[in-house]
């Protein structure tokens, strides 16, 4: 940094303090940068405790907060997946009373990247179950900018479900699922609730499907 022109380190110092500043403008944001990790303990609401069974819920989306609630929801999923990486110091992470843990993301193309697939993937026998909600297939694909990186980030997923949605998530799904599986979901009359709802287990084991939607 202190190699840089004159210029460049101004912008650099620019730039930082526009970021912090787009940070600190929203006071519900504000609050909560400043809490304490003493105050967090207290509260109950320090993220490391949903290795011991808490249920936490982060809701700062985009589209109340702006940059600052990317940041947030970035911060937050940063710190929980190095909560779970902490399991594999330990001999045997359930000894100590820790609990299996859940994350659940709706419209999760706001969320997720690339890069945490690496890190579900290591969570995944540390304890972690990862859901992820979204309306259409192209949201996912539109988000990461690459087919391929989507694709990869899907593999991570060995179950589905879908309700009724785009013609294309719809035809993503039917290439999931072998096609003994597609025959035994076309036996099912249209007529049916079955159609509108169709849970698609690992790709290994049969179809399970429900009729009380």
């Amino acid at each position: 940094f202190w190699d840089q022109a004159d210029d460049t380190r101004d912008n650099i110092v620019s730039s930082a303090l526009n970021s912090f500043m787009a940070l600190t403008s929203r006071p519900e944001i504000r609050r909560w940068m400043e809490t304490t990790p003493l105050q967090e303990e207290e509260s109950g609401l320090s993220i490391d405790n949903v290795l011991m069974g808490a249920r936490i819920g982060i809701n700062a989306p985009a589209s109340l907060y702006g940059e600052p609630g990317e940041a947030v929801t970035a911060f937050m999923k940063a710190r929980f997946f190095k909560a779970i990486r902490e399991r594999a110091k330990l001999k045997d992470w359930r000894e100590t009373g820790q609990k299996p843990v859940y994350l659940i993301i709706d419209e999760c193309q706001q969320v997720v990247n690339k890069d945490d697939g690496k890190a579900l993937e290591t969570g995944r026998s540390l304890g972690l179950h990862f859901i992820a909600a979204t309306q259409t297939i192209e949201n996912i694909y539109a988000a990461f900018g690459s087919n391929a990186d989507a694709d990869q980030f899907l593999e991570i997923c060995r179950s589905y479900v879908s309700l009724d949605s785009s013609p294309a998530t719809l035809d993503w799904l039917a290439k999931k699922v072998p096609h003994y599986q597609r025959q035994k979901i076309a036996q099912y009359p249209i007529d049916e609730p079955i159609r509108d709802a169709v849970i698609l287990a690992e790709q290994e084991t049969a179809i399970n499907t429900s009729s009380s939607l």
